[in-house]
């Protein structure tokens, strides 16, 4: 039998097989046009390497100012051609990053990048600096220049930056081939890599528009914050349970704040204020309102006063989520019969953290009658026996407060007596008592005094800066602040023990805290400076001469 075989060329050049494993990566041997050509016109970008490389190549381009492109892979070179044409008298930067690896897998060490110009000469401007943060992770830098934020329609949510840097692990940046203007800055947790600020990316605006004369800039030091809470809780829905019982959700966790203020129920000329207001636990992003008269399949309205309610940063409740009073529900008939039992004790039983102060909490499953609950409670220790106080957070948590602090690393056991114990719905619960052990927290160590001197080594801070000098731990949590006046002078007290690093802000606002920017409304963020000085605070000892030098 006779077979033919057949040889089927390709345009793809494929890399050799055999020999020993190469380890060292491929790199860039030549590029087109050549680095700083000036005068190019639509041009095709070519990057040849060494030896063959993977697909992945093809995501490792970027082209600022941005601009739309398409790749040309074929095994040792990849070509990048423009979408769109480019603009006159124009620096472009084509980038090759290091997120790709040749065929044996070896990952470059280093990027490469053809600079080019459409005009005679190639511009020279940086934006350079560092960005700051517990994380840098997916962190990248947005640049727009004054064309682009001149624009009424301007948003960092809406318009993507002509120019942008994804950082590295150090966190500094320099972005180049600017030409001399002006460019406002932004740092963004861009976590979904659209070139876009979202509402739940961290983020922070530069303190000031960047101007680059003659292709310099000052240097930008940028503090990561979290995404800004303008909204506080919101109803969502309103649901009745039953004839008595109403169920509220939130939007978020909430807690109370102003016990005085109640809800109420109204429909037609009947208006009910709340027998009793709780949440499922505190924070909770669930509310329950009880009315005394039984409600029938009528439409009702629930008023909530705003005050009621606040979140974690202090944002007022918001009634409705179209922001009028009230939000309207259809009433029940079914009869409220659940039944009345003890939910929860907090902490929980042999909990070895009790705080010197704090309180216990028992949690019933139902709002109770309040005045004819009777509890008898004995709180001891080793060294016998401590009085308490009882107070109610809300009808459905009793707390337990000892009358003077507990004792450290101590035992404690909390007898509770319960008796009378009837729901509002009028369910009861059996007598009972409760019993917990307890072990205290050791005692805080005494704290400590901090005295020393801010230097300003750069010479530039303003006369009219509001600075702040902050001590934080190493979860970049801020233990301590203090406003300095006109004598530089620095005097920090009952500082607990530690080790603490510092920084500056100038806090342009006067609310005390560092602001890192908003953009609806745009309000660039506030000038922060890090420093390489770091304090140890010992129990009952004063730190002399710290000296505190503002610089990048």
């Amino acid at each position: 039998m006779l077979m033919s075989m057949f040889l089927v060329g390709c345009a793809m050049k494929v890399a050799p097989t055999g020999g020993p494993r190469d380890t060292a990566p491929a790199v860039v041997v030549e590029t087109e046009p050549r680095n700083g050509s000036t005068n190019i016109s639509n041009p095709v970008v070519r990057f040849v390497f060494d030896d063959y490389v993977d697909r992945s190549v093809r995501n490792a381009i970027t082209v600022l100012p941005a601009t739309r492109f398409q790749t040309n892979y074929s095994g040792d070179e990849i070509d990048i051609t423009f979408n769109d044409s480019l603009v006159a008298n124009t620096t472009y930067t084509v980038t090759l990053g290091t997120t790709w690896t040749d065929v044996r897998g070896n990952t470059p060490t280093q990027s490469y990048s053809v600079v080019f110009s459409t005009g005679p000469m190639i511009d020279s401007g940086v934006v350079a600096g560092s960005v700051y943060g517990a994380s840098l992770a997916a962190v990248t830098v947005f640049c727009y220049p004054q064309q682009q934020f001149d624009s009424l329609t301007f948003s960092p949510s809406k318009v993507r930056p002509r120019y942008y840097q994804a950082l590295g692990t150090t966190g500094s940046f320099a972005i180049r081939g600017l030409a001399d203007g002006r460019y406002r800055v932004l740092a963004v947790r861009d976590e979904n890599r659209n070139t876009l600020l979202d509402g739940t990316e961290d983020f922070c605006v530069a303190s000031h528009d960047v101007v680059i004369r003659n292709g310099t800039s000052d240097q930008l030091a940028l503090l990561l914050g979290t995404p800004l809470d303008t909204v506080g809780p919101v109803i969502q829905r309103v649901q009745a349970l039953n004839q008595h019982v109403l169920a509220v959700q939130l939007s978020e966790p909430s807690w109370y704040m102003d016990r005085s203020r109640s809800a109420t129920v109204a429909s037609g000329d009947r208006i009910d204020s709340a027998q009793a207001v709780w949440l499922a636990a505190e924070p909770s992003d669930k509310l329950f309102v009880r009315v005394a008269r039984p409600l029938d399949t009528l439409r009702y309205t629930l008023n909530i006063p705003p005050s009621l309610l606040r979140d974690s940063i202090g944002l007022s409740a918001v009634e409705t989520s179209a922001g009028i009073k009230g939000i309207q529900f259809r009433g029940s008939r079914l009869v409220d019969t659940a039944q009345v039992v003890r939910a929860r004790r907090i902490p929980s039983d042999s909990a070895q953290d009790l705080g010197l102060n704090d309180p216990l909490q028992v949690v019933f499953s139902q709002p109770l009658d309040t005045t004819s609950a009777r509890f008898e409670v004995w709180h001891t220790s080793e060294r016998g026996a401590h009085t308490v106080r009882l107070q109610w957070l809300d009808p459905t948590t009793l707390q337990v407060f000892p009358s003077a602090p507990r004792l450290p690393q101590t035992w404690y056991t909390t007898e509770i007596t319960m008796s009378s114990i009837r729901a509002l719905n009028g369910t009861s619960l059996r007598d009972t008592t409760l019993r917990i052990a307890h072990r205290t927290q050791q005692r805080p160590a005494d704290p400590g005094t901090v005295r020393g001197r801010l230097v300003d080594s750069m010479q530039t801070i303003l006369p009219s800066a509001r600075l702040v000098v902050r001590l934080l731990n190493d979860k970049r949590r801020v233990i301590a602040t203090q406003r300095i006046d006109s004598t530089r002078s620095i005097l920090f007290e009952a500082v607990p023990p530690g080790t603490y690093s510092v920084d500056v802000f100038d806090d342009r606002n006067g609310n005390g805290r560092y602001d890192h920017g908003s953009i609806t409304p745009w309000i660039q963020g506030e000038q922060w400076w890090p420093t390489s000085s770091t304090v140890s605070v010992r129990p009952r000892w004063t730190v002399e001469d710290l000296r505190v030098v503002m610089g990048l």
